[in-house]
């Protein structure tokens, strides 16, 4: 058994006193989990005297560290930190370029800016993620056409919906009126529903009042208030079609389907049929609840159209449905005679 080694410093100790110099020249002993303490300690203390010998750690051969080495920067706070975290933005480690861009939010520092504008390219989706949180966080205009790219383009090589949902907040929070456009036609476009929340609740902050009825709907749809939704009426039912044929994400269409049953409009009985025949095609793979959807909104509009393949239905993979079906049926033959 070893013995215990008495001659390491007491971080703890040292953090307690705010022992700053002690803490720093602990960051060269040869303990690791020592010099990781001392560290972390830096971090909560925030002294500045602290920002060299921790920069020094950024050009560590071990990205652990150089994570940390930023993460302590940004908890420090201080402008001297701002070039070399700027540096370690070019960093081939994407940890360390997303603690770095975490930092450099944290400082806020306009000399961070376009290097974050930089960012929001970057191959690795948290770095994007946090170039864009940071960038509406630090509220600088210069980031609101850089955003609104990204906010039209996440879909290429450098983005997905999560980095234009991103974009549209960090947009609504810089708050200028450029973004306003932009902004409506996010929350209308087909695409993830996702982006649409975003960009509508962006809106919000920017003072957002439909021009119509018809974008009124969209705004609705994108802000979940289905309950206020129906009660537009005529003008919805165009962006309830869009939102049933383009969003993926079962809740969405499921609500866009009894939505469009509710106001009763006959354009909705093709792609109500389309989404019917197409989710029971994949057997039980398919969605219950949303054909379940289909089935009781053609029944409440009541279109002789939807009489075959609402008999099909009876023969549907899901109990269900098929009693939902039977249902829609009776009706559209009791509005016959």
């Amino acid at each position: 058994m070893g013995k215990f080694d008495f001659s390491k410093p007491n971080v703890e100790e040292m953090m307690k006193k705010r022992d700053v110099k002690g803490l720093i020249k602990a960051l060269k002993h040869e303990d690791g989990w020592v010099r990781y303490k001392a560290l972390k300690a830096l971090g909560k203390i925030g002294d500045e005297m602290a920002v060299e010998p921790v920069t020094q750690i950024l050009g560590d051969e071990i990205p652990g560290r150089r994570i940390a080495a930023a993460q302590v920067l940004g908890e420090i706070g201080s402008a001297k930190a701002v070039e070399p975290l700027i540096q370690a933005l070019k960093d081939e480690d994407n940890q360390v370029r997303t603690a770095a861009t975490e930092a450099l939010s944290k400082i806020g520092d306009a000399r961070a800016v376009e290097p974050l504008i930089q960012a929001l390219r970057d191959n690795d989706e948290k770095v994007r993620y946090e170039a864009a949180k940071a960038l509406g966080e630090m509220h600088d205009v210069r980031a609101v056409e850089p955003l609104i790219e990204t906010l039209h383009f996440g879909d290429d090589w450098h983005g997905t919906w999560s980095i234009r949902s991103d974009a549209a907040k960090a947009l609504g929070e810089i708050g200028d009126v450029r973004a306003v456009e932009p902004l409506i036609q996010a929350m209308k476009r087909n695409g993830h529903i996702r982006v649409r929340s975003s960009a509508a609740h962006a809106l919000d902050e920017l003072g957002f009042q439909p021009k119509n009825d018809e974008e009124k709907a969209y705004y609705l749809i994108a802000s979940n208030s289905w309950g206020d939704l129906v009660n537009v009426g005529e003008p919805a039912v165009k962006p309830l079609i869009e939102t049933l044929e383009s969003i993926h994400e079962d809740p969405t269409q499921w609500d866009a389907a009894k939505a469009l049953g509710e106001i009763g409009d006959s354009r909705a009985v093709q792609p109500l049929t389309q989404i019917l025949i197409k989710e029971s095609r994949k057997g039980e793979m398919g969605g219950e609840m949303l054909q379940k959807r289909a089935v009781e909104a053609l029944g409440k509009i009541g279109d002789a159209r939807a009489v075959e393949p609402l008999t099909q239905a009876l023969k549907n993979v899901y109990p269900d449905v098929r009693h939902e079906a039977a249902k829609a049926l009776e009706k559209i033959q009791s509005k016959k005679s």
